[in-house]
């Protein structure tokens, strides 16, 4: 969870409003990865998705507008 803590902090700040994350996982921290994005005022549409076999195994998040709030 470090990494994929750093990742959104990195993510929150090299990206453009609108810029897309997406965060690969293993497949029992999906619900932390989450909540570490949503911590975050820089992300919303926040999606916790499924591979191919059914299981949790990434995130994705969109980079809101330099104020926090969605664009």
């Amino acid at each position: 969870m470090r990494v994929i803590e750093a990742i959104s902090g990195l993510a929150g700040r090299w990206l453009r409003t609108g810029g897309l994350v997406a965060v690969e996982h293993d497949d029992t921290t999906s619900e932390r990865t989450v909540e570490c994005f949503r911590r975050s005022p820089r992300f919303d549409d926040i999606t916790a998705r499924r591979d191919l076999a059914g299981r949790p195994r990434f995130v994705t998040a969109r980079r809101t507008s330099e104020g926090g709030s969605a664009a």
